[in-house]
């Protein structure tokens, strides 16, 4: 039997098969080698594709025959390996001589004891003869066959192709099998445009060769699409080159890129020949600004207005009021900072205007705040004022309750966690009905109170209980007046707001009937009002009379505007509402105010009087003393012819009688400047009258407002004028009349001017300090004369508009209800009725 062979003979064998193999696949297929490297060589290189296309086809058919030929003559002279072939590759290899694995293979031919002994070393010897086989390298060479070396061109050839080609190689194999017609090369064809951000408004934009510079805001998307039959163009933005996409279209391209940074834009073709370049400018994006026109000003009714102005490169969608406290107290609440909306008009590039709200139920009031007007864009930017201190205004209650029960809600607004004090007052009040009438509205109120404060304790319960707090202050303090005005300034809001985001014309409309029937409710309260005070004309601060008709004909106007697509218009119109409803929201302070003048007028006028009637007893204390001093002269004058007459009196009667005259003579000079007793009585008596009713007066004065110090020092004055002519020092009561009569005119002055300044004051229709808070050419809303007004430039649209702007709508509707018109109007008329 014959010895198995180790396991790397068995591995060598297998490897001498596949050499073997691979030589005579070599050998028998080298005519389709050299012709497959020599196609592809022509190829990579390019020549090919400059070739016209039979020529193509004619290089690609003598391609194919050839490694058609070299497969043809492989198959007929390819013949597997045999094992004995490998292994005399082997042994021939490894220079060993006797075929030692033939010698393996065989079998003795005796089976004697000799013979076996023989064959047995015979064996042994082989053996380590087959150790020493080993395989050696390839015989690759076919000089015998290829005497011209075409094998070694072809290769040649093949790698210099690859060389130069590199990177385009598949285009270009792709022209080389390319064996039909084809069009010949034709210019490229291109188109851009560039679509601003939807949130700027911009028109798109069309690069032409003319135009020198793109100019687009950042975040614009450049799109382009090309027509080109040599291959897929580039487009270079900025440094960074962008390939076209094919599109479904033969030989179409396109491209979409978002522009962020300056540069330049080329479009490049298949080739890279830059076909036009513009250079690049992206355009930022700016925050908003945002800043207050002027202070906040404050109406008699203790309303805020907030001129604003706002404004953005894009336009500004959102923008509020920031407030924080600036004191040094506590915020106190559950949020530091609040904001109050600033209605805009939607998308608005520059806005400016005035909002008006009502801050005294504010949990700030009475204190000094922060205020920072905000604008926003669509992209998120922040734009914000300089910011501005201002104490907001905090209204004084009168009426007992009402002003626990707001002192109560300041506690509650300093430490909300702490309810049960709070809760506590509002027990006590709740018990003593007789203190607010017995009003079962209160009582109700107070119970729901106490029920918010001690049973939820989350943020809403608080905000309720303290909203219900103002509720029934305002109730108890004027009988739900002060509740229907902030009702109407909700519902105006509401409006303004809907307006601002450009709601649907329905929803508008049912916003202004609800402003109209709170319109309705205020005017039956303020009704109410006058006719508990006994004043059953309401008086505006201009001397005319404000008409609630006029309101609601402006209201339905704004309803007619909104539904004629007449937007702007109506904004404008809705503003001069807001003017006209802050002047009947300060009717009743404005009433108030003409009652305290004509109050100030009637003190100023009884002043004047006591002026006149001072005067008119000085200068009667003057003549009587004129009087006295002429008797006195004439007696003085009488005692010096007696004394002559007498002639020869004695030293010692004579020196009586001198002293006597000289007495009698001393006390007629002093009668001479002072009324006598009855006279100076009788005008004592009416310089205390005249002091009577200056106390009156000033009594009168201090019921209304602060009393003039120029009066307290007339009463002084003539206090001292009425002892001076009791005693009869007619010099003392003299100068105590003058400083007297001095006092009343520098009280007068004082409270003329006073009165002038509140008087000036009242020229303001919107009941805003110093007639600010408008502009215009004197005349309001409704075109009526007013003095110190103004109302802006706004022409609100008049009836027969409103008719033709209905009329143009209807002919539109009609118009594209006729859908047998073509599709280009159709489509423009539908454009036009979402204007409407």
């Amino acid at each position: 039997m014959a010895p198995s062979l180790p396991l790397r003979l068995r591995l060598l064998r297998l490897l001498s098969q596949a050499m073997l193999v691979g030589e005579r696949l070599w050998r028998g297929f080298w005519p389709g080698q050299a012709a497959f490297a020599g196609y592809f060589a022509v190829a990579a290189l390019g020549i090919l594709g400059e070739m016209p296309w039979y020529l193509r086809l004619i290089v690609l058919v003598a391609a194919v025959t050839g490694v058609a030929f070299g497969a043809l003559k492989l198959i007929r002279s390819f013949r597997w390996p045999s094992r004995s072939e490998a292994e005399r590759r082997l042994e021939r290899d490894g220079g060993v001589a006797h075929r030692p694995f033939e010698a393996l293979a065989d079998a003795p031919a005796s089976s004697d004891a000799k013979s076996a002994v023989a064959w047995s070393m015979h064996i042994d010897r082989m053996v380590r003869s087959v150790r020493n086989v080993r395989l050696g390298w390839p015989e690759v060479s076919l000089t015998r066959i290829d005497p011209w070396a075409v094998r070694h061109a072809a290769l040649l050839l093949l790698i210099g192709g690859l060389v130069v080609g590199w990177g385009d190689f598949g285009p270009r194999l792709a022209r080389a099998v390319q064996v039909w017609p084809t069009e010949a090369p034709r210019p490229v064809s291109f188109e851009l445009w560039l679509d601003p951000p939807a949130y700027t408004g911009a028109a798109p934009i069309r690069p032409s060769p003319a135009l020198e510079t793109i100019e687009a805001p950042t975040g614009s998307l450049l799109k382009a699409i090309a027509d080109s039959n040599i291959g897929a163009p580039s487009l270079i933005v900025g440094v960074t080159e962008i390939p076209f996409t094919p599109t479904e279209a033969p030989g179409e391209y396109a491209l979409e890129t978002v522009l962020d940074a300056s540069g330049r834009v080329a479009m490049v073709d298949a080739n890279g020949k830059v076909l036009n370049e513009w250079p690049l400018a992206i355009l930022p994006d700016l925050p908003p600004e945002a800043k207050f026109a002027q202070d906040p000003l404050i109406s008699e009714a203790g309303v805020l207005r907030f001129d604003y102005a706002v404004a953005d490169d894009y336009g500004v969608i959102l923008s509020d009021i920031s407030l924080a406290p600036a004191d040094d107290k506590p915020a106190g609440g559950y949020a530091e900072t609040e904001a109050l909306p600033v209605p805009l008009p939607q998308g608005a590039k520059s806005a400016k205007g005035a909002v008006f709200r009502d801050l005294t139920p504010h949990r700030w009031a009475g204190r000094t705040v922060t205020l920072t007007l905000r604008a926003k864009d669509a992209i998120g930017q922040i734009g914000k004022s300089e910011p501005l201190t201002f104490p907001l205004p905090a209204r004084e209650f009168e009426h007992p309750v009402a002003v626990a029960v707001i002192a109560a809600r300041r506690e509650l607004d300093m430490e909300p966690v702490r309810r049960e004090p709070v809760a506590e007052t509002i027990a006590k009040i709740m018990r003593a009905p007789a203190a607010y009438d017995n009003d079962l509205t209160a009582m109700t109120a107070f119970s729901i109170i106490q029920a918010r404060l001690l049973v939820n304790r989350s943020e809403r319960s608080y905000v309720l209980a303290r909203d219900l707090m103002w509720e029934i202050a305002l109730r108890l303090e004027d009988d739900g007046l002060s509740v229907a005005e902030r009702a109407l300034r909700k519902a105006r809001e509401r409006l303004a707001e809907a307006m601002a985001r450009d709601a649907s014309p329905e929803e508008i409309a049912k916003l202004i009937e609800e402003l109209k029937e709170a319109l309705d409710r205020f005017l039956q309260a303020m009704a109410q009002a006058q006719e508990r005070d006994g004043n059953q004309q309401q008086v505006a601060p201009n001397g005319q009379m404000m008409q609630s008709q006029d309101l609601m004909e402006m209201l339905d106007r704004i309803r007619e505007l909104t539904q004629s697509g007449a937007k702007d218009a109506a904004r404008d119109a809705l503003a001069e509402v807001d003017r006209m409803l802050e002047q009947l929201s300060n009717a009743r302070i404005a009433r108030q105010n003409t009652e305290r003048m004509q109050e100030m007028r009637e003190g100023l006028q009884e002043t004047e009087e006591l002026i006149q009637r001072q005067q008119s007893l000085m200068d009667e204390t003057f003549r009587q003393g004129q009087q006295g001093q002429t008797g006195q002269q004439r007696q003085g004058q009488r005692g010096q012819q007696g004394q002559r007459g007498e002639g020869q009196q004695g030293q010692q009667g004579q020196g009586q009688g001198g002293q006597q005259g000289q007495s009698s003579q001393g006390q007629q000079g002093q009668g001479g400047q002072q009324p006598g007793d009855g006279q100076g009585r009788g005008l004592a008596g009416q310089q205390e009258a005249l002091r009577r009713a200056l106390g009156q007066v000033m009594r009168q004065i201090g019921e209304n407002g602060e009393i003039p110090g120029s009066l307290g020092g007339a009463e002084r004055a003539m206090r001292d004028a009425v002892g001076g002519l009791r005693r009869g020092d007619g010099a003392k009561a003299l100068g105590g009349q003058g400083r007297a009569l001095e006092e009343l005119r520098r009280a007068a002055q004082d409270m003329a001017e006073d009165l002038a300044r509140q008087m000036g004051d009242q020229g303001d229709d919107t009941g805003f300090a110093d007639g600010e808070g408008g502009e215009g050419d004197g005349k309001d809303p409704l075109g009526r004369s007013m003095r110190g007004r103004a109302t802006g430039d706004v022409t609100i649209p008049g009836i027969g508009d409103l008719q033709r702007a209905r009329a143009i709508r209807d002919e539109v509707t009609r118009r594209a209800g006729e859908r047998a018109r073509p599709p280009v109007e159709l489509d423009y008329l539908e454009r036009l009725l979402k204007r409407f």
